[in-house]
């Protein structure tokens, strides 16, 4: 947070020279939301270190709620250069191909969802939901259902129950979009079951809550409300 930021710039006022401590200050703001700051300390860690890999993927996270994407992209294709296992990372794997997708390469976005393919089952699970939501962008939703199916067989694990409700609600609205209402509603009485057994954090809740609605579910999404 804040306090955080100025202990940190307390230090770089002692060693001006720190090899790392502008990282963890652009790290902190852009947590704070506050891109360009981040933009900013960060610039200054990459002149004194150009190999910090986690530096980059923070410079291209922060870039890319502005309005300079394509240095956003260089800068991760910098990272996943120094760090290939970067790429295997499944929140980072997802983020880049959105990225390459907003920036119009479809394709390149779909070779760095097929990567993780080759991971364990959770990164696999990532990899099907990344490619199924490209699917639902490109308008090909029986693609995009199977892709959801697959996600959410390999995310039926212990402790995985909010992300196979998330693959689950990602499935119901794919066939909704097909208009296999029936099978959107089965769909989405999973995630209300597992609702019931596992934590959910209330903003997963809120839109578990509103997809009920959206499905006809009322007394359910009563419940989750």
């Amino acid at each position: 947070g804040a306090g955080a930021i100025e202990i940190r710039r307390a230090i770089l006022a002692e060693y001006p020279a720190d090899l790392v401590v502008w990282g963890q200050i652009g790290y902190d703001y852009m947590r704070l939301g506050r891109y360009s700051d981040a933009v900013d300390a960060l610039r200054k860690q990459l002149e004194r270190d150009s190999t910090d890999a986690a530096s980059h993927i923070n410079m291209a996270t922060s870039l890319g709620h502005g309005t300079e994407r394509a240095e956003g992209l260089k800068h991760y294709a910098k990272a996943f250069a120094l760090q290939p296992s970067y790429l295997m990372i499944t929140n980072l794997n997802h983020e880049y191909g959105r990225a390459l997708i907003l920036a119009g390469r479809p394709t390149d976005a779909r070779q760095v969802f097929d990567t993780i393919l080759k991971g364990d089952p959770d990164q696999r699970a990532q990899g099907e939901r990344s490619i199924a939501l490209l699917k639902m962008y490109q308008g090909t939703y029986g693609e995009a259902i199977e892709r959801f199916r697959k996600a959410t067989l390999l995310s039926q694990a212990p402790r995985r129950e909010l992300t196979e409700a998330r693959n689950r609600m990602f499935l119901a609205s794919a066939q909704q979009e097909k208009g296999w209402r029936d099978s959107a509603a089965a769909e989405l009485r999973a995630p209300h079951a597992l609702f019931r057994k596992a934590y959910f954090e209330p903003q997963f809740l809120l839109y578990l809550g509103k997809a009920l609605v959206l499905g006809q579910q009322l007394p359910l999404a009563v419940e989750v409300r």
